[in-house]
């Protein structure tokens, strides 16, 4: 955008031309978890993440920047992942400059001032507050060794990983996979 501005000076008309400073906000979103955001004023601003299956993730979104004459502005609504089915609610956000309701919907609003340009990173974070649960669970004796068992077992939930612990012994599955303790007569696990 450009301001031209005309003044009579000795007798002539002159013109001058200058950039017009105009409010812009840059945004670059950052999703934590499993979901989506969207504009729903001042867009568009789409990212959507709902590959992120681990809530202790966050993602960074593309940046886009939206001027306006005055004061840019971007509201901005989540949607939480539709997979695993039920498993995936929008927490909160982080970086807003304000937030409002709308419909039971926590929206986000980032803005720049009247003539500059703002850089904002909101950040929508979503939580898989559903477990997953064990299935098939399997124990097996050992043939060769006494009060000996490995166990066996599945999720129903493809995304999960799982830990076995016993007393205080930690091992992640499946990397080291199997998990074999020993029954100690005098009590415990060797």
């Amino acid at each position: 955008m450009t301001l031209a501005a005309a003044s009579l000076f000795g007798g002539e008309l002159t013109l001058a031309t200058a950039p017009a400073n105009a409010g812009t906000v840059g945004v670059t979103g950052h999703i934590q978890g499993a979901g989506s955001i969207v504009s729903v004023e001042g867009g568009p601003y789409s990212c959507n993440r709902d590959g992120n299956q681990d809530d202790r993730n966050t993602v960074t979104c593309d940046r886009i920047s939206f001027g306006a004459v005055f004061e840019a502005c971007v509201w901005l609504e989540v949607r939480p992942a539709t997979t695993p089915a039920g498993n995936w609610r929008f927490d909160r956000w982080e970086g807003c400059n304000t937030t409002r309701v709308v419909n039971g919907n926590v929206q986000c609003a980032v803005h720049s001032g009247a003539f500059t340009l703002d850089e904002k990173s909101p950040k929508a974070v979503f939580d898989d507050f559903v477990s997953p649960t064990i299935t098939n669970v399997t124990p097996t004796q050992s043939a060769s060794s006494d009060r000996q068992f490995s166990f066996t077992f599945g999720s129903n939930d493809s995304s999960s990983s799982s830990t076995c612990a016993m007393d205080s012994r930690r091992r992640p599955v499946p990397e080291e996979v199997p998990l074999t303790m020993d029954h100690d007569p005098r009590g415990g696990h060797g």
